[in-house]
């Protein structure tokens, strides 16, 4: 396997983005882990049960230092914090040294290539990706909450993968800046990106960039074009859509009016739940009656 020097500042070759380390989750760190866990009950157990003995005592002591010595035994891995693309992992491995010493072998951190799991050498390449993507979907759920940064990037992940959900969430990541800082422009190319695809969540991209065209994030307000998207969105079953395009159609703002069209449309948001509908569905029959 080549070896390279360790560079903090490499930039992705994909992007030219700026990268990050981060520990995945491999069998070795995942061994790891549980020996350290291990390690800390031990010394902990030493000190609270065996108190009054100064061995037992010193001992326990040296169990919990040896916790968080073990750290730098980690495999750890560059990614960039743009595209989530793996750059190269990072181990301890034995190396000789340099000059005077150039015989005597030592430890040191160097720089490899990204370590291939088991798993995907035994699995055909379809059936591994949608394990990829399941896997990153459950991760970016799991660390909406509690962990932005990381959901994010598992979103990014996912996104690499083909996987629709990683580019709609990332959309929305950008819009609110939720985990990310707030780059209109970067969500509408993720939700134009979905909306072309025609997949499963194409419905939802489309109402989010005619919100966009009528509120005017990052593209100039647009009523007609919000309305295509409404409309396309509405014919899809997407009940907000079919509020909007109901009102695009009484009120003319999408470039025509059709009172009775936008109606129907009311009619049908309303019955789907939409309590803006329902109130705006009250005062339409209240005004025919």
């Amino acid at each position: 396997m080549k070896k390279r020097k360790l560079d903090e500042a490499v930039r992705c070759s994909n992007c030219g983005g700026n990268t990050q380390y981060i520990v995945p989750i491999t069998f070795g760190n995942i061994a790891l882990i549980a020996l350290q866990i291990i390690i800390f009950v031990m010394g902990l157990g030493a000190l609270i049960f065996y108190v009054a003995n100064d061995i037992a005592s010193f001992l326990g002591l040296l169990l919990l230092s040896s916790v968080s010595i073990a750290r730098p035994l980690y495999r750890t891995r560059l990614i960039c914090k743009e595209c989530a693309a793996p750059i190269h992992d990072a181990t301890l491995k034995w190396t000789l040294g340099s000059g005077p010493f150039k015989r005597i072998p030592r430890l040191r951190r160097v720089n490899t290539d990204v370590k291939q799991p088991v798993l995907k050498a035994w699995l055909p390449n379809a059936t591994w990706k949608k394990l990829c993507i399941s896997y990153h979907q459950f991760m970016a759920a799991s660390f909406e909450d509690n962990n932005e940064a990381r959901s994010v990037r598992h979103l990014k992940q996912l996104d690499a993968l083909g996987g629709e959900k990683g580019a709609l969430g990332l959309g929305y990541r950008y819009l609110n800046g939720k985990g990310v800082k707030e780059d209109h422009a970067k969500a509408y190319q993720y939700f134009e990106k979905i909306a072309g695809l025609n997949g499963k969540w194409c419905i939802e991209a489309e109402f989010q960039l005619g919100c966009m065209h009528m509120l005017g994030q990052f593209v100039p307000v647009h009523d007609v074009k919000a309305g295509e998207y409404f409309e396309k969105a509405a014919h899809k079953g997407h009940s907000l859509s079919q509020y909007n395009w109901g009102l695009a159609l009484i009120d003319g703002w999408a470039g025509y009016e059709d009172y009775v069209k936008g109606c129907e449309w009311i009619e049908k948001s309303a019955a789907a739940g939409v309590p803006e509908a329902q109130e705006v569905l009250g005062r339409l029959n209240r005004f025919k009656s």
